[in-house]
C-alpha cells in the first residue's frame, strides 16, 4: 500500500465526510452527560475559619526581660496553626466526628478504617496567605454539613485546651523547680550578705564611709588647733599650768581618738584599710542578688501563666467564621462534566473516523 499524503484539509474532508455521524455520537453523548450529571447526588460544603494564634503579650514581655541576660526569646509563640492541623488530623477527632454522625453507616462502609479514608476525602484543610486555617465539611445533607464543621470546631478546641493544659502541667513542674530554686538561692546570698555586713558593722557603706571621712576631718582640724593653742601657752605660761595640762589631755584624748578612727573599728564607722575588701565582697553579693533577681522576673511570670494554662477552661481557638448552612451546593459541577465529556467523546469520534479512513483503525 503506496503512502498518502496526509494534511489537515485531509481530516477535514473525513470529518465533513462523517459530521453527521460524529454529531450524533456527540449529541447523544452529551444527552447522556446530562443525565448522569442530573441523577449524581448532591453534595455540599460549609467552612469555618480560625484565625492564626499568637503569643500572649505577657510572655513576651517576660521574655523581654531577659535581652538585659543576653538570652534572649527562648520560648518563640506557645502555639501554631499547625498544630491545629495535626489536631484536625489526629485519628481521635476523625473518630468522634465519624461515631458522632454514625458516617460509617452513611458512608457504607465495612468498618472504622475505611470510613475514616471515606471522611478524609470530605474533610478540607487549607492555609490561607494570612495562615488564616479553612477548616471544611463536605457531606449530601445541607441542614447537617454546618453542624458537622462546627462539631469539629469544637473539638479542636477542646482537644487544643486539652493538649495546652497538659504542656503547661508538664511545664509548670518543670519551671517551678527552677522557681523554688532561685527564691532558695536568694534568700541564701540575702542572709549571707547581711550576716557578712554584721559581722563588719556594715549598715550603708557609702554612707558610712563618709561619716568617717568627715569625723576624721573634724578631729584633725581640732588637733592642729589644740597643737596650736597649746604650743603658745607653753611660750606664755609655766608647764605645771592647770590649762596647759588640760589642753594636753585634750590633745591626747583626740588623738587617741583619731587613730581609732583610722586603724580600729567603730560601732558605724568601718576600718579604713578594710574598705576596699569590704567593698569589693559586698559587690558581689549584690550583682548575685541583682542577676537572681532578674531571672525571677522572667521566671516567675512564666511560672504563673503554666499554671493559670493548667486550670483554664476557656475556649482557645480565635474563631473568625462558623460554618453556616450552604445555599447551594458545591458538586457535582454538572456544565463542567457535561461539557467535558460532551468533548472528549466528539474528539474520540473524530479520530476513530481519521483512524479508520486511512485504514489505521
Amino acid at each position: 500500500m503506496g503512502e498518502k499524503n496526509i494534511t489537515l484539509v485531509t481530516y477535514y474532508n473525513i470529518i465533513k465526510k462523517h459530521f453527521k455521524k460524529i454529531f450524533i455520537i456527540t449529541f447523544i453523548a452529551g444527552v447522556i452527560s446530562i443525565i448522569v450529571s442530573l441523577l449524581l447526588p448532591k453534595w455540599y460544603k460549609s467552612t469555618a475559619v480560625i484565625l492564626s494564634p499568637s503569643s500572649s503579650s505577657g510572655s513576651m514581655s517576660a521574655l523581654g526581660g531577659l535581652e538585659y541576660l543576653g538570652i534572649g526569646n527562648l520560648l518563640g509563640e506557645s502555639e501554631s496553626i499547625f498544630k491545629y492541623m495535626a489536631i484536625l488530623k489526629s485519628r481521635t477527632l476523625r473518630e468522634k466526628v465519624i461515631r458522632k454522625y454514625d458516617l460509617i453507616d452513611r458512608y457504607g462502609a465495612k468498618n472504622m478504617q475505611l470510613a475514616l479514608k471515606e471522611f478524609d476525602d470530605y474533610l478540607e484543610l487549607e492555609l490561607g496567605d494570612e495562615y488564616q486555617l479553612n477548616i471544611s465539611m463536605i457531606d449530601k445533607n445541607q441542614d447537617q454539613v454546618a453542624k458537622m464543621t462546627n462539631y469539629i470546631v469544637g473539638l479542636l478546641d477542646s482537644m487544643n485546651v486539652a493538649i495546652t493544659a497538659k504542656d503547661a502541667r508538664n511545664d509548670r513542674k518543670d519551671i517551678g523547680k527552677r522557681y523554688h530554686s532561685l527564691i532558695d538561692s536568694l534568700h541564701t546570698v540575702s542572709n549571707n550578705m547581711a550576716e557578712y555586713m554584721s559581722e563588719n558593722g556594715i549598715i550603708s557603706l557609702q554612707d558610712q564611709i563618709t561619716a568617717g571621712v568627715t569625723s576624721a576631718s573634724e578631729l584633725q582640724r581640732e588637733i592642729i588647733a589644740l597643737e596650736t593653742e597649746i604650743s603658745v601657752l607653753k611660750k606664755t605660761v609655766k608647764k605645771d599650768n592647770p590649762i596647759l595640762n588640760r589642753k594636753q589631755l585634750e590633745l591626747e584624748s583626740i588623738r587617741k581618738k583619731y587613730y581609732q578612727i583610722l586603724q580600729t573599728d567603730e560601732d558605724y564607722i568601718p576600718k579604713f584599710s578594710e574598705i576596699p575588701k569590704i567593698g569589693a565582697e559586698l559587690k558581689k553579693y549584690e550583682k548575685t542578688i541583682d542577676y537572681l533577681t532578674r531571672l525571677l522576673e522572667f521566671v516567675g511570670p512564666q511560672y504563673e501563666k503554666f499554671k493559670l494554662d493548667e486550670i483554664k477552661e476557656t475556649p482557645s481557638l480565635q474563631v473568625l467564621d462558623y460554618g453556616r448552612r450552604p445555599d447551594r451546593k458545591a458538586k457535582p459541577k454538572r456544565a463542567i462534566i457535561v461539557i467535558i465529556s460532551t468533548f472528549v467523546v466528539g474528539f474520540l469520534a473524530c479520530s476513530y473516523f481519521i483512524l479508520r479512513e486511512n485504514n489505521i483503525a
